[in-house]
């Protein structure tokens, strides 16, 4: 495995424990306030930068594996499953861009 791939599952598992630290945070927030009455006024921004920063993480592993989301579902209807996505992706893409 390059040294690249190996960044790339770093960047992936780095990102997952990112989003596992938002749903804490986030729950942490919920029990402070529902619970104790006192809400904190930092959760809600450090779950936000805390997710951005992961998906920009989670975004860099699954570009490296040609596993970004796609609408097949267009595709599939557009040109038929004998066609394939890649022509709709090659040419129809910067139309939706």
């Amino acid at each position: 495995m390059g040294t690249a791939n190996r960044l790339g599952e770093l960047c992936g598992r780095t990102a997952a424990w990112a989003f596992v630290g938002v749903g804490a945070v986030l729950a942490y927030e919920v029990v402070m306030r529902y619970v104790f009455g006192a809400p904190t006024i930092w959760a809600e921004e450090v779950a936000r930068m805390i997710q951005i920063w992961a998906s920009y993480l989670a975004a860099g592993m699954l570009l490296a594996q040609r596993r970004m989301i796609r609408v097949s579902a267009v595709t599939n209807r557009r040109l038929g499953q004998n066609v394939g996505p890649r022509a709709f992706h090659c040419c129809g893409s910067p139309a939706f861009a």
